[in-house]
């Protein structure tokens, strides 16, 4: 079994992970999963680059789902924050402790929305280059073919020439018969 991402073999221990649309697997560190993740037994929806490059739809409804996920969170928070602070101290710090968590999220899902969006015009740039190949592929086939019909009509030419000649070197010959060799 080899891992999706390094094309490195896996073994049989270690941390790995399972793609869920191709069913390929990838070690844990060829992907930003955390281990507490996997120890936590949380259901983790990964999917590989491959499949993720392959639909870029996918990745689309993966940030509206972030988005929309992430404005329920807020309403969430806003209206437990008031509850959370009326309760104690040591709950406001807890709080406080977990507003700067959702930012670095937040954060996080900025950079991955950039990175998403570098990859889409990279690959915008890959499908034009591939297109580009794609034609000049066909020109060359075309060409390839040609060349094929050029050396199948010089092949006939040449056999042609070759018995051309042939007859002609026989047309100088001299048959001689019943003469007796003397030696």
């Amino acid at each position: 079994m080899h891992c999706v991402v390094c094309d490195k073999t896996i073994g049989k221990s270690g941390y790995k992970i399972q793609c869920r649309k191709c069913d390929g697997w990838a070690h844990l560190n060829c992907t930003n999963i955390a281990k507490d993740d996997i120890h936590d037994k949380k259901k983790i929806d990964w999917h590989c680059k491959q499949c993720r490059d392959s639909s870029t739809s996918a990745l689309e409804e993966e940030l509206e789902e972030e988005a929309s996920l992430r404005e329920k969170l807020d309403r969430c928070i806003k209206r437990r924050q008031s509850q959370i602070y009326e309760h104690s101290p040591s709950t406001q710090d807890m709080f406080k402790k977990l507003l700067k968590k959702i930012e670095g999220l937040e954060e996080a899902m900025s950079f991955n929305n950039e990175m998403v969006e570098g990859m889409r015009s990279s690959l915008d740039e890959l499908r034009k280059e591939n297109k580009s190949i794609k034609t000049k592929y066909e020109k060359l086939k075309i060409e390839v073919q040609e060349l094929r019909q050029e050396v199948t009509v010089l092949k006939e030419k040449n056999a042609a020439t070759d018995i051309e000649a042939d007859l002609n070197s026989r047309k100088r010959n001299i048959i001689i018969s019943g003469v007796i060799d003397k030696n």
